[in-house]
């Protein structure tokens, strides 16, 4: 049966595990370190080849249900590719605010839904961090404080959203949601940042950002108007903790497995990458553009939700 990359890629990821072990093993027996066996991180081609024939890449000349060593060809492009996307999406939200998950997500549902929503949580937590270190002494901590205190019920709401309700349907009303929004505050509307906007902001993007891993642009359009680096850090600062608040409960509700953090650890180094390349685009946004990208990048996130929503790359 052919289950998709996802599934071969998560064969391929426990083969590197069995390899690890070999290793671990081989080292424990010799006091240094041990030689892997042939028999050490074996993985079943029918899963990686079944994966990359949807694809059109499995005419390797591999029997399928032949055990053999790891095919590292099938972690590494996976890896890449998703990485990619990651540099791009950590480039975008380091200038803008947010974005990160806007082109990171998709991607990586296609290669392994297997790893959402853990893996987008990991690099929510860490690209912050990044900013943070730069641009700390902009951060609206009170703003941050209401819109964490809405976004601890959200939080609950998106753990019970992945366990027993519909995320797509979710997906497709925040997501045309957002879209009203942008189309209110960008001609007619401006939303006031009080504490009451600012907690309704933060439930929203708990539900959201725990359930389907894209939950900044509520908070991003209550600040629209604010100058770049007050939005980049207090957004910063903002998904930091609230990343942070919906790994240990997707924890605690059984839903964030240890290969999803892995998964997320490994491709750290592209945000890294994307965050570096982000200092020229984050001058040039703060010379009056800040707000039009903000809407821009809301507004693109709110159409990948929809579209994520009715089952395009992969379930939410």
């Amino acid at each position: 049966m052919r289950n998709g990359l996802g599934a071969g890629v998560s064969e391929a990821a426990g083969g590197l595990w069995g390899a690890a072990q070999g290793w671990a093993a081989g080292a424990a027996a010799s006091g240094m370190p041990g030689e892997v066996t042939p028999d050490a991180g074996v993985t079943t081609v029918g899963a990686v080849a079944a994966g990359l024939t949807d694809v059109g890449l499995a005419d390797v000349g591999l029997d399928v249900g032949l055990d053999v060593g790891l095919d590292v060809g099938a972690v590494l492009v996976p890896l890449l590719v998703a990485g990619l996307a990651v540099l791009a999406g950590a480039l975008v939200q380091s200038a803008v605010g947010l974005g990160l998950a806007l082109l990171a997500a998709p991607v990586v549902t296609l290669l392994d839904p297997s790893v959402m929503p853990g893996a987008m949580q990991v690099l929510a937590f860490v690209l912050p961090l990044f900013t943070l270190a730069a641009e700390w002494r902009h951060v609206d901590w009170r703003g941050v404080g209401w819109a964490l205190l809405g976004r601890l019920p959200g939080v609950l709401l998106g753990v019970w959203v992945v366990k027993a309700a519909s995320p797509g349907t979710l997906a497709v009303i925040i997501g045309a949601m957002v879209l009203a929004a942008v189309a209110l505050t960008a001609w007619t509307v401006t939303v006031p940042r009080t504490p009451r906007t600012l907690a309704v902001a933060g439930v929203v993007s708990g539900v959201t950002g725990t359930a389907t891993s894209i939950g900044g642009p509520p908070i991003a359009l209550v600040y629209q108007h604010a100058k770049g680096p007050r939005i980049r850090a207090t957004l910063a600062m903002y998904f930091a903790a609230g990343s942070l608040l919906s790994m240990t409960a997707l924890a605690a509700g059984g839903e964030l497995p240890p290969r999803a953090l892995l998964a997320g650890v490994l491709l750290v180094p592209f945000v890294a990458a994307g965050f570096a390349a982000a200092a020229p685009l984050r001058r040039r946004l703060d010379a009056g553009r800040t707000r039009a990208a903000v809407l821009l990048v809301a507004a693109v996130s709110a159409v990948v939700l929809i579209a994520r929503g009715l089952g395009w790359p992969g379930p939410v």
